[in-house]
This record gives C-alpha cells, structure tokens and sequence, in this order.
C-alpha cells in the first residue's frame, strides 16, 4: 500500500483492523458461531494496539 510508505504504523493499524473485522460483524448476529474468551482477548489486545498506535500518531503531529 502506499500509504505504508509514508507511514509505517498505518500497516499495523490496517492489519490489526482486518484481524477485528470478523469479531465486529459475528458478535452482531445471534446464529452465527459463539466469540471465545480468547477470542475477546485478542479483540481487546488489537484494538489496545490500534489505540495506542493512533494517540502516539496525534501527539507525535501535534508536537511537529
């Protein structure tokens, strides 16, 4: 992509999102299959990354 070239993180960020996707649209449906515990706790790792991610991006442009 070329934004990864302008910025590295936007890779991490999109490939933590694509991870999130599924959990988002299966959790909305009551037949579709059961999210593990450990399912949740993936979700919960990546989104903390992706936040973390996001507010260093902010603090780093508003500091430039």
């Amino acid at each position: 992509m070329m934004i990864a070239g302008w910025d590295p993180q936007i890779m991490e960020i999109i490939e933590d999102s694509l991870i999130l996707t599924p959990y988002a649209i299966e959790s909305r449906y009551p037949d579709s299959d059961m999210l593990t515990y450990e399912d949740a706790e993936e979700a919960i790792e990546l989104s903390t990354h992706i936040r973390d991610l996001v507010l260093k991006r902010i603090s780093r442009d508003n500091s430039e």
